[in-house]
């Protein structure tokens, strides 16, 4: 299992193939294996490199950096340990927002951005502090209000459904 020391961190990664680069980038609460299913298509003509961003996945749990900013440039390290050549980032869900981050901050290191199933772009700091204040209030019932609005009007309630809870229905 290949990891990295960066950033007084160490971070866990697979590269595997040749070719033009691609990095993958999970979302919350994962790690680099959720791309599993879709690397064989990939690794067949392209470098394909997963990383288990900071405390996540395989990779160490610091204390701090645990943040947009320190993922970003745990990420421009990572491009340069491993002399990735201008990768395409693919990001899903927070990490697509990383991914983004990453080409508004540094976009001369990677050849493009692909967000799965995240934002255009991260919502603004403010919202994110009220979002994070609104959960440590009460994580159970701001996670069940918030999901519903993930999808589209007329979704069955059970596709949109917390464990636990019944958000259609809660409000």
């Amino acid at each position: 299992m290949p990891g990295i020391h960066i950033n007084d961190t160490t971070l866990h990664y697979e590269d595997e193939g040749a070719g033009p680069a691609l990095l993958f980038l999970h979302g919350w609460g994962t790690s680099g294996r959720t791309w599993g299913a879709q690397l064989p298509d990939f690794t067949r003509d392209h470098r394909v490199v997963t990383v288990d961003w900071r405390g996540c996945g395989r990779s160490a749990r610091p204390v701090r950096g645990n943040t947009t900013a320190g993922v970003v440039s745990d990420l421009v390290a990572l491009i340069g340990a491993l002399r990735l050549d201008r990768p395409v980032v693919i990001g899903s869900s927070i990490g697509g927002s990383f991914a983004t981050e990453l080409a508004v901050r540094r976009p001369e290191l990677i050849a493009g951005v692909v967000s799965v199933g995240a934002p255009g772009y991260w919502p603004s700091v403010k919202a994110q502090a009220e979002l994070v204040a609104a959960l440590r209030r009460d994580r159970a019932g701001t996670v069940a209000g918030w999901v519903p609005g993930w999808y589209a009007p007329g979704t069955a309630p059970d596709t949109a459904r917390v464990e636990g809870a019944d958000p259609l229905h809660s409000r």
